[in-house]
């Protein structure tokens, strides 16, 4: 059985190597978002869902939103997946049901403000 995600360029079909220049682009351009952490950074290809990202020993993953270069959040209990914006409309679409480890998750992250932070806890 094939694994999802790959590291090998040379599994990456035609686009996802297109995607891969412009991920190295916005590199050069704009440097990682301020939270990834730089060590074992390597590019990665996902077959299941055709994204192209850069991932590191942390198991932080960034990748193109628009045109900038963000990072892309999975939470450790509820398995909520996005860009900041993302997890953030989530949040206040659900937030009373997210797990508190989910929630103190994206509160360090400064995805939610410590003022969120204590209403969620208060009717939690």
């Amino acid at each position: 059985m094939r694994e999802i995600t790959t590291a090998n360029i040379g599994e990456f079909g035609w686009e996802e190597r297109r995607a891969a220049v412009e991920l190295m682009t916005a590199l050069c351009d704009q440097g990682f978002p301020d939270d990834f952490e730089q060590t074992g950074v390597h590019l990665m290809f996902n077959r299941n869902s055709g994204a192209v990202f850069f991932a590191n020993d942390e198991y932080q993953a960034c990748m193109m939103c628009d045109s900038v270069l963000e990072s892309y959040y999975t939470t450790p209990c509820g398995g909520h997946e996005g860009f900041e914006h993302e997890i953030r409309e989530q949040f206040q679409g659900w937030g009373t049901s997210w797990d508190f480890e989910d929630v103190e998750y994206i509160h360090n992250l400064g995805i939610i403000s410590d003022e969120e932070y204590d209403e969620w806890m208060e009717v939690a």
